[in-house]
C-alpha cells in the first residue's frame, strides 16, 4: 500500500466554491465598501480602491478565490511530497535493518 496522497490533477480542475460563510460575507461587504469609496475618492487612490473592492466583490459573488486555490494546491503538493518522503525513509531504514541482518 502505498502512503502517498492523491493526485493533484484534481485540484487544478476543481471549480467549486473554495469562499464560505462569514469569509463570503465579508468580501461581499467589504467589496461594497470599497467601491462606493473608490467611486467617491477619484484619482489614483480611488481607482485602487475600485480594483480591490471588485476583487473583493467577485471573491463574495462567486465564492471562488484564484489565490485561495492556488495556495490550498501548494500545500496539498507539499505534504504528498512530505509523504512520499516519509515513506522512502521507512523504506530506508528497512533496508538498513535487513542489510544488518
Amino acid at each position: 500500500m502505498s502512503d502517498a496522497a492523491p493526485p493533484l490533477n484534481r485540484l487544478a480542475t476543481d471549480h467549486a466554491p473554495n469562499v464560505h460563510g462569514w469569509e463570503r460575507a465579508a468580501c461581499l461587504g467589504s467589496g461594497a465598501l470599497l467601491i462606493g469609496k473608490g467611486l467617491r475618492r477619484g484619482g489614483l487612490i480611488g481607482a485602487l480602491e475600485l480594483a480591490i473592492g471588485g476583487v473583493s466583490l467577485f471573491r463574495g459573488i462567486t465564492g471562488q478565490c484564484p489565490a485561495k486555490r492556488y495556495l490550498a494546491e501548494t500545500r496539498a503538493e507539499l505534504e504528498q511530497i512530505r509523504s512520499e518522503l516519509d515513506a522512502a525513509g521507512r523504506r530506508l531504514a528497512e533496508l538498513g535493518k535487513t542489510a544488518k541482518a
